[in-house]
């Protein structure tokens, strides 16, 4: 249902069915600024119905808006109850949505702490392992060559191999990477 359709639907339900809950429910069903506002804009002339519709657009739009459409002085019937229980329920929203917040900080610390420890933890090196730059076994008995550098990734490379290199990053890694960024 397009625009003006729907605006005419509305405009039926208020003016010849005469019913606000099927007209609140007809907005909610549409989610639409401007029946909204129609809606809004019609309860202006009858403020019997203000406390219905604050009731049931709290999730939907502003209440805010109804509130400012209120004139001076103007009498509408359980009008405090309305408004309590739409702050009440904003209050609710803003402590679900300051929870969910904090379960995703604490998700995020913990996630945090098992990365860190499980990028310090120790590395297994094994007699299989090659040099990644000499293609040689890591561990060598009776060589100078048993000092090693292991990278997270994986790649070991005995120190000699890599000295006065920069040893912060993986070389292999690095090679691969700058190939695929060609």
């Amino acid at each position: 249902m397009g625009g003006v359709e729907a605006a005419e639907a509305l405009n039926v339900i208020l003016h010849r069915i005469r019913d606000i809950e099927m007209a609140i429910e007809f907005c909610k069903e549409h989610d639409d600024n401007d029946l909204w506002n129609a809606l809004i804009n019609e309860f202006s002339n009858h403020p019997e119905i203000v406390t219905k519709v604050l009731d049931g657009i709290v999730d939907y739009f502003s209440p805010a808006v109804i509130v400012g459409k209120i004139k001076m002085g103007q009498n509408i019937p359980n009008l405090r109850q309305s408004l309590i229980k739409m702050l009440w329920h904003y209050n609710l929203q803003g402590e679900i949505l300051s929870s969910a917040q904090q379960i995703q900080l604490n998700d995020y610390f913990e996630i945090h702490s098992e990365i860190v420890t499980t990028q310090r933890r120790g590395q297994q090196v094994s007699n299989e392992q090659m040099c990644s730059l000499c293609h040689r076994p890591v561990l060598m008995v009776g060589t100078h060559f048993n000092c090693i550098t292991s990278f997270e990734c994986g790649h070991v490379y005995h120190k000699p191999c890599i000295q006065g290199k920069l040893q912060k990053n993986c070389k292999e890694c690095n090679l691969w990477n700058l190939t695929v960024e060609k």
